[in-house]
């Protein structure tokens, strides 16, 4: 949302903000099942609830893989050319991120040039949250853009420091 009002001072008008949980689900919702998805990110628990709630919404929908292994804070991979080489063997079209800023902010520095193919989303805590490991803010908090009150005080230990 910061990012949001920045553009908005500087003359952009946009009424709201693109939120990671909201759009992974729309997107691959009811879209043409052509369409396929890699999931890079969360725990296998995590990954196993995410497509399995996507299936429901989208019988066809086409998860080709996924990586649950750990990430660094750098966005280094513990199996990185293996993973690089799956994705790159798979082709999705669609490449979702869950590890979370800044972790996949350096996967993407660190990787995209190295993928043939696919669109790279980084949308963190909406893996979590759409695969129902954690709650999301209720909607008045997110729209007064109040979210990360609600994450900080879920998980303090993890998220105060930042």
């Amino acid at each position: 949302m910061p990012l949001v009002w920045c553009l908005n001072r500087a003359g952009a008008k946009l009424r709201d903000r693109i939120y990671g949980p909201t759009f992974m689900r729309r997107l691959p919702g009811k879209r043409s099942r052509r369409f396929t998805h890699y999931l890079l990110g969360g725990s296998e628990e995590c990954g196993a609830r995410l497509r399995t709630a996507f299936e429901s919404i989208n019988p066809g929908l086409k998860f080709l893989g996924s990586f649950h292994g750990r990430c660094q804070r750098d966005g280094r991979l513990d199996d990185e050319e293996r993973v690089l080489a799956e994705i790159n063997r798979l082709s999705p079209d669609f490449i979702w991120v869950g590890f979370g800023t800044p972790k996949q902010t350096g996967w993407v520095k660190r990787y995209k040039h190295r993928l043939r193919r696919g669109v790279v989303l980084t949308v963190g805590f909406a893996f979590d949250v759409n695969a129902g490991m954690k709650p999301d803010a209720p909607p008045w908090m997110q729209r007064w853009s109040l979210t990360w009150v609600f994450r900080m005080a879920s998980e303090p230990r993890r998220l105060i420091s930042r």
